[in-house]
Formats: structure tokens, sequence, C-alpha cells
């Protein structure tokens, strides 16, 4: 098992009595517990399990708090076969940027970006380049993986962003002791740096490919999605893209109603949207060929 502790700090006027509101501190506790428990899902998965504890630790005209970070490695055959190395929970709290000195940790990354649109990010080995117009910065793989994880930026603005804009606290910070010389810290100016962005869908991959489908419901206002079945699973929506077979639907050269078959190409794309969630888009592409939905005799052998 490895321990980490560190000590974070609120300071302003507002805390000089060594009180803070219990709706801003009870949300900044719960965030710092989760950035670590997130960070060290992504750095050990589930090798390792950390625990956060807080106790009090007062200093004149603010309020602080110590943190211990306990972690327990957890040991089964898979574990000790692999090559993998654990990150401790001084390793954790070091990429994060809650200690380390002059390392380029996550809370540092944060802060040179300055909410900043980044342009392009390049992998070299283990290092990332992060690049804002005609400026750059390398910081380490690891950093960037929490760097574009949404739950640990969330947590970053319920312990940072959201206390540092109450009224009469000024500012935050974190170090591995109470009084050392090396304190991380963040001001009230510096607040708005690590709001959370705005989570965007991701685009998984799209493919193409021919398959017979069942018309289910069929709308001919423009960007109405067509219902249909594949007669495996529920039904679906998807976009009509074939003009040519909608113009000889529009010249009366193709009479169908519900039921009728297609044979046709469908492009389906995957999107993984702000929730979490994985979601599939149809569009039918190109219609080969369509018959009626009554049933067909055979008439020969």
């Amino acid at each position: 098992m490895s321990k980490k502790s560190l000590y974070f700090v609120y300071d302003g006027p507002a805390l000089a009595s060594h009180e803070m509101d219990v709706r801003s501190l009870a949300p900044a506790l719960l965030a710092l517990s989760d950035i670590f428990e997130e960070a060290n899902a992504i750095l050990n998965g589930d090798r390792a399990r950390v625990s956060v504890n807080v106790k009090g630790s007062f200093k004149t005209g603010c309020f602080g708090f110590d943190l211990s970070v306990s972690q327990s490695v957890m040991q089964s055959l898979l574990n000790l076969a692999s090559s993998q190395s654990v990150q401790s929970a001084a390793d954790i709290a070091s990429i994060l940027g809650f200690c380390g000195g002059s390392g380029m940790g996550l809370l540092r990354v944060i802060k040179w970006i300055r909410g900043r649109k980044i342009e392009k990010i390049e992998l070299k080995g283990s290092i990332a380049v992060i690049h804002i117009g005609d400026v750059f910065l390398e910081v380490e793989e690891k950093v960037l993986r929490l760097l574009k994880n949404e739950r640990i930026r969330r947590a970053l603005e319920e312990a940072i962003k959201k206390p540092l804009e109450t009224e009469g606290i000024e500012s935050f910070g974190v170090a591995e002791e109470q009084d050392a010389a090396d304190m991380e810290l963040i001001t009230k100016s510096e607040a708005s740096y690590y709001a959370s962005p705005k989570p965007e869908p991701e685009d998984l991959g799209s493919t193409e490919y021919e398959t017979t489908l069942q018309i289910i419901g069929v709308t001919f206002q423009e960007k109405n999605k067509w219902r249909f079945s594949d007669g495996l699973s529920s039904s679906f929506y998807a976009d009509m893209l074939d003009t040519d077979f909608l113009a000889r639907i529009d010249n009366h050269a193709i009479l169908f109603g519900k039921g009728d078959i297609i044979r046709a190409r469908i492009r389906e794309v995957k999107i993984l949207d702000t929730s979490g969630t994985m979601r599939a888009e149809r569009a039918i592409v190109q219609v080969f060929e369509h018959r009626n939905a009554s049933v067909q005799l055979k008439l020969t052998d």
C-alpha cells in the first residue's frame, strides 16, 4: 500500500474565522476525491484502488485541510504477470500537479492553456506536444490523458473554479505540507481557466454495407427520416439520401406502401454522445431494388 498526504487551502477574507460554507466545501471535497479516483482509474485501470480521507489543519486567516490518499494494489495472477508498473499515490499527485516542484502537472498545463483553443496535439512516444498559435508545450502523455478526461475536468471546476467565484475567497493552494515554499497557487483571476470544456460528440467511425430492409414508415418532408426494420432488431430511423430513388417516387414511376421491401446500401456512423453513450446514425445511400410487400408465389422449381 502507498500513501500520499497533501495540504489544500482556500484563502481570503471570508475565511478569516477558519469557517467555510458547507455548500462550497462539500462539493469541493467530493470533487477532490473524484479527481484521485478517476486519475487512478485512467493510469492504473483495475490494478489499484485509492481512498481519500480528510482532516482539518487550520492556519490563521484561511481554511486548510489535509488529504490523505491511500492506494492498495490489487494482487492477482494477471497483475503479477503484467509488465505494466502501477503509478503510486505520490506519482498520481505529481501527474495531477498537486506536488512535484518544477514539474508540468495537470494544474500548470491548464493554467498555461488559459482557456485558449488547442489547435493541434502531436504524440512523440511518451511526450505530447500541445500547440496553440505559435507556441507549444511538451507534457507527459499521462498528463494529456487526464487533461482530456471530462470527469476530471468537471471535478477540477468544482474544487477550484466554483469556490474561487465565491465572494471573499481569493485563492486555492495545494502543497505537500502546510507552509511549503513551493505551494501551487491559483488566484481568483485564474479561476476561469479551470472551467470544464463543454463535451462534444465523438465520431467513432463509419461503415457501409448492403442489406434488405422493410419500410415501416415513410415521410416526404425535407430532412425527415424514414423508419425501417432489418428483421433482426428493433426498428430504426434513417435518412433517405438516394435522390434518384426519391425522384422516381415524385414522378410516380414507383408505387409503394407500408411494409414494402428494399435492397439498399446503408451508411452507419457510430457516435459517442456527450453523456458517454454510444449510438448509431444511419442513412440509405443507394436503393438497388424495390418490391411490393405482398407475398410472392413461387411458380417454378
